[in-house]
């Protein structure tokens, strides 16, 4: 690795997805839950080449076998140097990057960046899930089942403005409905109950109408007072129009999120050869690894160079497709099924309400472009 980084930087940016700074700092926190001791009959595999060998696999999504002849180490080896690190990563990472808000000034903050980023005001996060498709697990029988026939475990996240996770609740068999899976996540059980901080409803930017803080979704989820998502496609008027281009400019985040986790992690473009346990793991320790590279100046433009994200063109109209659409797009990350239209008379006041707004005072000079 060290005369990889003297001799061709780019090559070593793209062989880990970060630079020697970097991986430096990761290693410093890993080192002392990932380093092995000597023994009498066996030399240990040093702590950087345990952390590259398992940063490689994530990254080029090749087998463990091809893994192996690199490291040059026994195919069993790369398995257990994965699983380890990988659960370190996440151990090492999760307090300080994949931190879910608690508080009501730590919500304020994620809806002031989406005003400000999506003119989305009193947005709590861009919320999806995807099937991550894995191999049969062994004597499970069809609990990972998923409706389109594959084996799966779900990624539940909510995204903050900035494509950074706040929240995610991986693992679930894909047998589940998507509807249940959601329904026993940690963060719809505190959405429902209003333990999760969030602040009170409060006046929207420049209007005198006031509307509670809300997580931004597509059909895959119910409409809630808490949870808004668009009006069905059929007979929509321009107002109605309107809200959905503005829900989707907001919700595109998750999107995008989810297509740059998938692209710079190559091993999410084919099904997961993981027990579901290893699996839930592997995908920990991307999002923490995704959140930790999007947080440093340094890395972050590496990581996530522009031309990989999807921009609007005022002017025209137009969506230019990020570049991770283009190069694998999702990969083995797969929709969930779209819900049903029920809902409460309050939660559709509140879409109304954020309907109105978008339409009159909270408008933005380009979105008749959009539309």
């Amino acid at each position: 690795m060290k005369e990889l980084a003297l001799e061709d930087i780019n090559g070593y940016r793209q062989w880990i997805r970060m630079d020697p700074a970097a991986f430096e700092e990761l290693l410093c926190r890993v080192r002392p839950v990932i380093e092995k001791s000597d023994t009498n009959f066996r030399e240990a595999i040093d702590a950087g080449e345990r952390l590259a060998l398992t940063l490689r696999y994530l990254a080029e999504g090749s087998s463990q076998g091809s893994i192996a002849s690199q490291f040059r180490v026994a195919r069993n080896t790369v398995s257990k140097i994965v699983y380890e690190v990988c659960a370190a990563i996440y151990k090492v990472l999760k307090d300080e990057y994949l931190k879910t808000p608690s508080c009501e000034a730590d919500w304020r903050r994620v809806g002031k960046e989406f005003d400000d980023m999506w003119q989305f005001p009193n947005c709590l996060g861009a919320l999806d899930g995807k099937h991550i498709v894995i191999s049969p697990p062994p004597h499970t029988g069809s609990l990972f089942r998923n409706y389109k026939g594959t084996f799966s475990i779900v990624l539940m996240a909510l995204v903050d403005a900035d494509l950074k996770f706040l929240y995610v609740d991986v693992g679930r068999n894909g047998r589940m409905h998507d509807s249940g899976v959601w329904n026993a996540s940690p963060l719809k059980k505190g959405l429902d109950s209003g333990s999760i901080g969030a602040p009170p409803s409060s006046l929207l930017p420049g209007s005198d109408k006031v509307a509670p803080y809300v997580v931004v979704a597509d059909e895959a989820f119910g409409l809630k007072p808490y949870l808004m998502r668009p009006f069905p496609a059929r007979d929509l008027d321009m107002k109605k129009r309107i809200y959905n281009y503005r829900l989707s400019r907001a919700r595109r985040i998750v999107e995008n999120a989810f297509g740059i986790l998938a692209n710079r992690w190559q091993i999410f473009q084919r099904p997961l050869r993981h027990t579901p346990k290893r699996a839930t793991k592997i995908v920990l320790a991307a999002v923490a690894l995704h959140n930790f590279l999007r947080s440093r100046n340094r890395t972050r433009a590496l990581y996530t160079p522009p031309e990989s994200l999807d921009v609007e063109d005022m002017l025209t109209g137009k969506l230019r497709e990020g570049s991770w659409r283009k190069e694998g797009g999702l990969g083995v990350l797969r929709e969930l099924t779209p819900r049903g239209l029920s809902c409460s008379v309050t939660a559709k006041e509140v879409r109304d309400t954020y309907c109105d707004y978008f339409f009159n005072e909270g408008q933005v000079s380009w979105q008749w472009r959009m539309v």
